[in-house]
């Protein structure tokens, strides 16, 4: 038996920030229960991955990146956020 196909990249209504690879989007009445998930990393390449894998959960979107804490802290403060993937080694704050 063949393995199945690889399931498509899906990312919710949060689309994914400009340049990282993989956004498809979807339909709002098929997002709207997606757990939107802000990316906070410093380093391109492994936002661009964590984008791709949070894209592949079910259930999941990126509702954005970005690369310091402060950043983080405005994003989640100004709401639209479910759940944060936080580097622990930021510029500017400890992620721990």
């Amino acid at each position: 038996m063949p393995p199945p196909a690889p399931r498509p990249v899906r990312v919710g209504r949060c689309a994914a920030p400009r340049g990282l690879a993989g956004s498809v989007p979807v339909p709002a009445s098929e997002s709207e229960n997606r757990i939107r998930v802000l990316i906070v990393e410093d380093e391109p390449a492994a936002a661009e991955a964590l984008a791709l894998h949070v894209g592949r959960v079910p259930g999941y979107g990126v509702a954005g990146h970005v690369g310091t804490g402060a950043d983080a802290l405005r994003r989640v403060v100004a709401g639209g956020v479910d759940l944060v993937l936080l580097d622990i080694y930021l510029p500017d704050i400890s992620g721990l």
